[in-house]
């Protein structure tokens, strides 16, 4: 799952891709964040559809996670905050305000410096009767 902006369009993208991945029998589902922000409900929805996952979900930081990006960051199961050694989070009120990925890591927001290696595999079965 992508998270770019956060809109309704992109909160019920962000589900569909959520229920999806649920499906699939997958260990762990990952979300990588690249974005400025958005709109706070649309945050919420996704915020409830991580919450309300039956399999953990890894926040993985590409770039930038600015406002809303920065919080749905912090959902992220533990052991499963990921960020690009060159990423920052956060923007306060009317001036920036950064954290790079070593001062998240010593403020336990994320736990990994690094981008993981994401390995997929399917199975096909095909069968006559």
């Amino acid at each position: 799952v992508r998270v770019n902006k956060f809109t309704e369009e992109s909160a019920d993208a962000f589900s569909e891709a959520m229920s999806a991945a649920q499906n699939t029998g997958q260990p762990v589902i990952p979300v990588v964040i690249d974005s400025y922000g958005g709109q706070v409900y649309s945050l919420l929805a996704m915020i409830s559809e991580i919450k309300n996952s039956s399999v953990p979900v890894a926040t993985i930081v590409e770039g930038k996670a600015m406002s809303c990006g920065a919080v749905l960051f912090t959902f992220g199961a533990p052991g499963y905050r990921f960020m690009a050694p060159d990423a920052t989070v956060h923007k306060k009120g009317h001036a920036d305000w950064f954290l790079d990925a070593e001062e998240c890591k010593k403020h336990h927001i994320c736990n990994h410096i690094r981008i993981p290696k994401l390995v997929a595999s399917a199975t096909v079965e095909i069968s006559f009767e």
